[in-house]
């Protein structure tokens, strides 16, 4: 899959404050409560964008635009019949060229990283579900 860099920092920004919220709320309280569910619906997109920065490659795209070159050449060459006539050639050239822009992530551990991040929101998700579903069989 490839992104371009708009895309993939919208989708960091999602996974990191995803992360940054789930460690901010593990160190907050060390049990889960009942507004914790509320918590694991913030954290579905932030699992979305993991899930897809983790299947990207380690390549991200730049604007990809395009330049139009036309050139016009005209010659003069003398007529082939022989008579000493001049006659003026036009010739229209157009060249299009693709300027596709990429850079490299300085290490492919990050698609590794994301890939984990996943997993931990998904198990932070699941345990927290099954621990609401406890609090409410006990009541």
């Amino acid at each position: 899959m490839e992104l371009s860099l708009i895309e993939f920092a919208v989708y960091a920004i999602i996974c990191y404050s995803g992360v940054i919220g789930l460690i901010y709320s593990a160190f907050k309280n060390g049990e889960a409560v009942q507004k914790d569910s509320l918590r694991n619906i913030w954290l579905l997109p932030s699992i979305v964008c993991a899930y897809i920065l983790s299947n990207l490659n380690t390549y991200v795209n730049l604007d990809v635009g395009t330049t139009t070159k036309t050139i016009t050449s005209s010659y003069d060459v003398l007529n082939a019949t022989g008579t000493g006539e001049i006659v003026i050639l036009n010739s229209t050239t157009t060249e299009v060229i693709a300027n596709a822009g990429r850079f490299s992530l300085v290490d492919p551990i990050w698609v590794t990283v994301h890939g984990l991040f996943m997993i931990i929101m998904i198990i932070y998700v699941v345990v927290n579900i099954v621990t609401l579903l406890a609090n409410i069989k006990k009541n």
